[in-house]
Formats: C-alpha cells, sequence, structure tokens
C-alpha cells in the first residue's frame, strides 16, 4: 500500500487527486493538506472532493508521515513542503506551476 499525501488538497487539482487515490486498491491518502487559515481546514477531505467522507481530515500537517507528498498549491507552500520531505525523506512529485526563476 502506498500511503500519500495531498499538498493543495482543497483545490482543483487536489480534489481530482483525493479522488483518484480514494478509488485506488494500492494507494491510501493519509494526508490532505492546506495552509494555515484556510476554510476547510478540519473538513472531511473527501467531502471537499465531492466523494462523501473517507475519514481524512484537511489539515496544516499530515497525521501520518506518507510515503508520497503530491503537491499541487502554490510556490512558496511548496517549497515548504519540499523541506520537510527533504529533512523526513520523503518522496514528493511537484505540480504545482508559477516558480519564479530563484525559486526554481
Amino acid at each position: 500500500m502506498i500511503e500519500i499525501a495531498v499538498n493543495g488538497a482543497a483545490g482543483r487539482m487536489g480534489q481530482a487527486l483525493v479522488r483518484i487515490i480514494a478509488e485506488d486498491p494500492v494507494t491510501t491518502l493519509v494526508g490532505a493538506l492546506e495552509s494555515s487559515g484556510h476554510p476547510a481546514l478540519g473538513e472531511d477531505a473527501g467531502r471537499v472532493a465531492g466523494i462523501g467522507e473517507i475519514g481524512v481530515a484537511v489539515a496544516e500537517k499530515p497525521a501520518k508521515q506518507p510515503d508520497v507528498l503530491v503537491d499541487f498549491s502554490t510556490p512558496a507552500s511548496a517549497l515548504a513542503r519540499l523541506e520537510y520531505c527533504t529533512w523526513a525523506h520523503v518522496n514528493m512529485v511537484i505540480g504545482t506551476t508559477g516558480f519564479t526563476a530563484e525559486q526554481r
């Protein structure tokens, strides 16, 4: 089982990822992440994604360390999550766009 966290889980791509991960028999969603103050914090990620409750709340930090963190957020948030992934030895897929030359 591949345990995945999604950063930017309440956005369009994040919601699509939550739906795909929930349907895939070899993946488990262990984190649905958003930034501090986001209105979806505390809500069930499945409900936000339109598939009903799946038992994973949207939070600022993953409750469990994932095998992979998939990011579709903002450049600043992606870079912050990249620091975490580097430190925690978590694989990361970045789908975020809009990075400046310096951020890349």
